[in-house]
């Protein structure tokens, strides 16, 4: 405490006999010195020094600093307008704090040589007057935790405080502080927060730091509790030295704590030391404030598909379960069923998938390609049961190792071998359903984790990206088949139906012969120099040995054939082949790319290929359907004006609809882009919300002129024939640019990804603009009202 500060020294915390003679020299001071009334002083009755926004209702007009002044909790909401004065006459140098006040009152630092303390979220506005007497003031260093802007719930994570650190540098202090007290309060972050450990040690010498909680009710931080976490004073920290504390916390598994929340978390602290000499305690430290973190969740999504779409007795159909989190965080010992069916006409349930090759699971990267662990480990990653009939279950569930774990945007791909049933009898589909159902935010070690439970399994809502999924196949037990079906290797649709102008397409041909002779076969394949660019082609797949395949690079003509031997395919047998090649870039949209095989053989059989995915599966003898993908460039946006004026400082809207024409093909990972500064008028971003299309939780990722609206947690994920109508509230600033009578407008576009969760297949969508809005001056009308009343 400062020395000479009488009545400071009355307010020390705890001192009962001196609040009592507080009380008393007020009493005296207000009998004898009525003229202090007309002006006031910090050290007057009701404020002794402090004058708190929290106490007081207004502040006052006018205050003198005739001792050591403290100024808190003045916020924008509630500004400090008082003018400050000093005594000419008076030669004692006082230390002025300000913390936590947003200052628009006057103050007039010439001839004066104060010391003012300008701590936490504390606002001096655009003077810069009395800079010269700022004390640089010691702050809490706070980060989240290296590289993480998301927290789930009930998994565990850690805060670092690094004290003290100086603002600008993050070097430590040139004064030695003592009496560190340190407090942190957990309801006031906006979420739910819970205390779990505290690590503390010096960070020169690593040697710890303990720290005592706070028992004391009138201590700054109040009593230590798990949601509030107030510790007592700190040994010294020496000039050139620093603590770092570790502060690990948890969400709560509360309804509160919903996706898409955002927090923040504040530690505050207080300490002594020299000023110019004097030793003054408590200083309010600069408050740690961290970066926004956003409460995520996990997401699963399913995908199933079969290698076959027709199936014969005996032969084995390899089937694929792919589970992606669409969500911002890890899903843990996800659990998968797969129903198999079973029927009086036939099923696949007498097959034993875990037997043969058995049931295969690893974990990918957003692309579904490249892996992010190795081949799981059946017994130790993952455990699998199957349940034959009258069950019929296939289920598996992923364990407490990390690389069973499925973190944001990764797939959980499940592999495994069917058969059809012997009773089952000839053209009967057969629906295979799967389906994510249980699934938490944490390993079983967690007992805060939140548990995720979907179901039960129904028909697998084809077309539908949700938790579950269905695949059919239909028995073929007679004839032939000849199918044609095609992948897009640069959206990852398989099948596919839409495609870009340039996409990579994959074509895979294949016969399946159930009992029928068919020997020297010839295909040719003709692809349209219009639809594709030729100089792409590549076989994958190559025809089997004693075959050849030839293509002519002019025309776009395939012929496969045999070679040194007859081409054939025997009873039961099957041949497939399977190569790429890219559309061509100036390709128009609405477009049909459509595109057929012809086969001959010995014997007069001629047949055309047959997608299996247009129409169903066309019978042996039936014309089949050729394959086609439909070309669906990006659209553009639309943005629109929801009024034509607006004046100084009034907020209003822009709708905008992405796309602005629905197209027949998913939009994902949605960021719309508003640069404001581009606009003739001075704009500044305020909020976003959706109208329709999606539940997504928006926020702005760019800056307050250069927007980047996105979800950040799941992505603004658009299905096909959809659209996203979201609605973007900006601010017209007070700036001499915004002149009365000024015209302006503004414009927006967006990306988008090709591949869930794959940045790298992001590409533009089109921009739209709004047409002209007016700046206008505020309707102002004063009424001016005669008086008749008669003089008294």
């Amino acid at each position: 405490m400062k020395r000479g500060s009488f009545l400071v020294a009355l307010t020390a915390r705890g001192s009962r006999l001196g609040f009592l003679l507080l009380i008393l020299f007020a009493m005296v001071v207000g009998a004898v010195s009525p003229a202090l009334g007309a002006e006031k002083f910090c050290s007057d009755a009701p404020y002794f020094g402090v004058l708190d926004g929290n106490v007081l209702t207004t502040p006052p007009t006018q205050i003198t600093i005739d001792t050591d002044c403290t100024f808190q909790n003045w916020p924008q909401s509630n500004q400090l307008t008082t003018t400050i004065n000093f005594q000419t006459n008076d030669p004692t140098i006082y230390l002025i704090i300000f913390d936590n006040v947003f200052f628009t009152g006057h103050m007039a630092c010439a001839n004066v040589d104060h010391r003012i303390w300008f701590a936490n979220s504390s606002d001096y506005g655009s003077s810069n007057a009395c800079q010269d007497l700022f004390i640089p003031v010691e702050t809490i260093e706070k980060k989240n935790p290296a590289g993480q802007t998301t927290a789930a719930v009930g998994v565990p994570f850690t805060y670092t405080l690094t004290l003290p650190s100086m603002q600008l540098s993050g070097d430590p202090s040139t004064n030695d502080l003592h009496t560190v007290t340190l407090w942190d309060d957990l309801t006031a972050t906006g979420a739910d927060l819970t205390y779990v450990d505290i690590n503390a040690y010096y960070k020169g010498s690593g040697s710890p730091v303990t720290l005592v909680p706070e028992d004391d009710p009138l201590a700054p931080g109040g009593v230590w509790t798990p949601k509030n976490l107030s510790y007592k004073s700190i040994p010294l920290i020496a000039a050139g030295e620093q603590v770092v504390v570790e502060m690990t916390v948890v969400l709560d598994n509360t309804p509160a704590n919903t996706a898409g929340t955002q927090f923040i978390n504040t530690a505050k602290w207080s300490f002594g030391r020299l000023i110019d000499g004097v030793y003054y305690v408590p200083l309010p430290g600069e408050w740690g404030v961290t970066q926004p973190m956003t409460i995520a969740e996990p997401d699963l999504v399913v995908t199933k598909t079969s290698s076959e779409t027709a199936l014969n007795l005996g032969v084995p159909a390899t089937f694929t379960i792919d589970v992606q989190n669409i969500g911002g965080s890890d899903a843990w010992n996800v659990t998968i069923l797969d129903q198999l069916p079973d029927g009086p006409a036939g099923g696949m349930c007498d097959y034993d998938p875990t037997t043969g090759p058995g049931v295969t699971a690893q974990v990918f990267a957003a692309d579904g390609v490249t892996p992010v662990s190795g081949p799981l480990v059946q017994g130790t990653d993952y455990s699998v049961t199957y349940s034959g009939a009258p069950t019929c279950q296939l289920s598996l569930t992923m364990l407490d190792t990390p690389a069973a774990k499925v973190g944001s945007s990764q797939h959980l791909i499940i592999t495994y071998q069917s058969q059809i049933d012997g009773d089952s009898a000839d053209g009967i589909p057969l629906t295979n359903v799967a389906g994510v159902t249980r699934w938490f935010s944490g390993d079983s070690s967690l007992p805060g984790r939140h548990q995720y439970d979907r179901g039960p399994l129904t028909d697998g809502t084809p077309g539908v990206l949700d938790f579950q999924d269905s695949e059919t196949v239909t028995t073929a037990l007679a004839g032939y088949y000849f199918q044609k079906t095609v992948a897009n290797l640069t959206s990852g649709a398989n099948p596919a139906t839409t495609a870009v102008p340039g996409d990579r397409l994959r074509y895979r041909l294949r016969i399946f012969n159930v009992d029928q002779t068919i020997e020297e076969i010839t295909i040719s394949d003709p692809l349209d120099p219009n639809s594709f660019d030729l100089t792409t082609f590549a076989m994958v797949t190559p025809p089997p040995a004693g075959a050849t395949y030839s293509f002519d690079s002019a025309s776009g003509l395939l012929t496969i054939s045999g070679d040194t031997t007859p081409l054939n395919v025997a009873v039961g047998g099957e041949l497939v082949i399977e190569f790429e090649i890219n559309l061509k870039p100036t390709l128009t949209n609405g477009t049909v790319v459509a595109n057929q095989a012809s086969l001959s053989a010995f014997g007069g059989l001629t047949a055309t290929s047959d997608d299996p995915y247009v129409g169903g599966i066309a019978p042996p003898g039936v014309p089949g359907d050729a394959t086609e993908v439909v070309i669906q460039s990006p659209r553009p946006l639309t943005k629109e004006n929801t009024r034509a004026s607006a004046t100084i400082g009034e907020q209003f809207t822009y709708r905008v609809t992405v796309p602005a024409t629905p197209i027949a093909a998913p939009l994902y990972d949605v960021r719309i882009l508003d640069d404001l500064g581009l606009s003739a008028a001075g704009l500044r971003f305020v909020s976003a919300s959706v109208v329709s299309g999606g539940t997504w939780t928006l926020s702005n990722t760019g800056t307050a002129t250069d927007l980047i609206i996105e979800d950040t947690a799941t992505g603004i994920d658009i299905p096909a024939n959809g659209q996203a109508v979201i609605e973007i509230t900006v601010e017209l600033q007070n700036i001499t640019t915004n002149q009365s009578g000024l015209s302006f407008n503004n414009s927006a576009s967006y990306t988008y990804n090709r591949m869930n969760g794959n940045d790298a297949t992001q590409i533009a969508g089109g921009a739209g603009s709004t047409t002209g809005m007016t700046v206008v001056e505020p309707n102002l009308t004063a009424t001016k009202v005669a008086s008749n009343a008669t003089p008294g």
